[in-house]
């Protein structure tokens, strides 16, 4: 049968959330770390002259602080959230402060070493529980994530890597299904994992870091996109004229497109293989024997943060005299303007990831209640990101990025927040269902099977479907395994 080939035109139709710059902010410093948020602060407080440390005064200025959020804490016992001042501004010197103010202080921060062997391969995998998959579409994702170079590029074409998935793992699937996974391989961290070549790789980060404007209209997005070859060879005049731009704009480009990273699983892998590192818990759970759970946000090193009064004494000063100011006095306004509504913005934003994150773990604790108090990993209860996400009014997203690369301490021990978001598997009505009510189900069956002629691994997914258990025979096999129960041959009554 003959092929044609050319060119085609597909219209595609696809839904985009636009989020504002405070929210892409907030995002973004949802999904730092304690640590890493520390130097973020330390950076803006540099670079903003408006924004300054420490409490403005102990008046009025320090209750609105608190009424935002900042500080707050939870426990479900009401009669243990009262505060001790930690201030050391009413003693002539440290030698005068009494040594239990130092120990709570310092418990604000705790630092525990934990080894971290996680390989390249173990965090791309961690991810997929982020996505609604079925057991065969995660098989096929972690197929492609086995498959990925070096540089986190996948090399080979979707139809060879059908053809390989068919015939060497037995694995039924087509070019769609893969095609489909590949996109959501390529929505995981780092970004531009995933792509078939840089060009693509860099698409792909460009995008992510465009997510609240059309990036298809920047000029950065269309010099890969349609000028892939004259960015290569550096090609700045020729640029310049096929899009009509000056020759400095596109040197702004190249400094953008400078600043994505070509080789994203090297970065991967290099944080990967650190042997060890200090992990700082972002919350700190307390239990005691009559049930109560206190939770408080660790706040570290992060200072309070206020806006200069200087600043906003001149900028007072201008409004008052906004209609007689001259040319130099217009411009020292709109760059204290800018000063201290960047400072605001800030501050805002560091708010509202402080009063996300004390909801987000509220939620969790409250579903995780049985396990907070015992500990014990078997009373974790089937969760997932849906479920915290309408317990707290917030999109899936955000939940996802306050359990990324985030840890509790609950009575000393410390915990990713990984571990609380245990797989939920659901019946075909959709109701969420225990594993041991799946392995009780096998069992009963394969006690009851005729041991002259044993079910096989197909015909146990089949009778369990029947009885509402949607589960495919691969993991049938993986449950029989891990029960110590033989194959169909073994168990065979000779």
């Amino acid at each position: 049968m003959p092929q044609h080939q050319g060119e085609y035109q597909i219209q595609q139709q696809r839904q985009q959330t636009k989020l504002s710059p405070q929210q892409l902010a907030v995002m973004k410093l949802i999904e730092l770390p304690i640590g890493e948020l520390e130097q973020c602060v330390k950076n803006n407080v540099i670079e903003n002259t408006a924004l300054e440390e420490g409490r403005q005064d102990f008046g009025k200025e320090e209750d609105d602080y608190q009424e935002d959020g900042i500080g707050e804490e939870y426990s479900n016992d009401t009669s243990r959230n009262e505060k001790t001042d930690t201030s050391f501004d009413d003693y002539a010197s440290l030698d005068d402060v009494p040594s239990y103010l130092y120990n709570q202080r310092e418990e604000t921060r705790q630092e525990m070493p934990l080894g971290d062997t996680k390989s390249f391969m173990d965090d791309l995998i961690g991810q997929i529980s982020d996505y609604d998959l079925n057991e065969h579409q995660q098989e096929l994702l972690k197929y492609l994530i086995g498959s990925l170079n070096d540089d986190g590029f996948i090399e080979r074409d979707i139809p060879g890597l059908v053809t390989d998935i068919i015939l060497y793992h037995d694995i039924e699937t087509d070019e769609e299904e893969l095609t489909y996974l590949l996109h959501i391989l390529q929505q995981f961290d780092p970004a531009g994992i995933g792509a078939r070549n840089t060009r693509e790789c860099l698409l792909i980060q460009l995008e992510r870091r465009n997510i609240a404007e059309n990036p298809s209209e920047l000029i950065e997005h269309r010099i890969i996109a349609d000028y892939y070859d004259d960015l290569v060879n550096q090609r700045v005049e020729s640029l310049a004229r096929k899009l009509g731009v000056t020759v400095q704009r596109i040197h702004e480009a190249f400094e953008n497109l400078s600043k994505l990273n070509p080789r994203p699983g090297i970065a991967l892998c290099e944080s990967a293989n650190t042997v060890s590192q200090t992990i700082i818990p972002d919350f700190i759970i307390e239990t005691s024997p009559d049930g109560t759970i206190d939770l408080s946000l660790n706040n570290g090193d992060i200072p309070e943060l206020h806006i200069s009064k200087e600043y906003e004494a001149n900028l007072k000063l201008y409004q008052q005299n906004k209609g007689k100011m001259s040319r130099q006095a217009r411009e020292a306004f709109e760059y204290t303007q800018q000063k201290v509504e960047k400072a605001r913005f800030f501050i805002d934003s560091i708010r509202q990831r402080h009063n996300t994150l004390l909801s987000t773990m509220k939620a969790i604790i409250d579903y995780q209640r049985e396990f907070i108090l015992s500990q014990d990993e078997s009373a974790l209860i089937p969760m997932r990101l849906e479920d915290i996400a309408q317990r707290v009014g917030l999109d899936t997203s955000t939940i996802s990025r306050v359990r990324k690369s985030k840890y509790a301490v609950v009575d000393g021990n410390i915990y990713p927040l990984d571990i609380f978001f245990k797989h939920a598997r659901t019946n075909a009505d959709g109701e969420i269902i225990e594993h041991s009510e799946v392995t009780d189900a096998l069992r009963r069956l394969i006690d009851s099977e005729d041991k002259s002629n044993p079910l096989t691994d197909m015909q146990l997914s089949e009778k369990l479907k029947t009885a509402g258990f949607n589960i495919s025979r691969r993991t049938i096999a993986k449950y029989r395994l891990g029960m110590g129960i033989p194959s169909t041959k073994d168990r065979k009554d000779i």
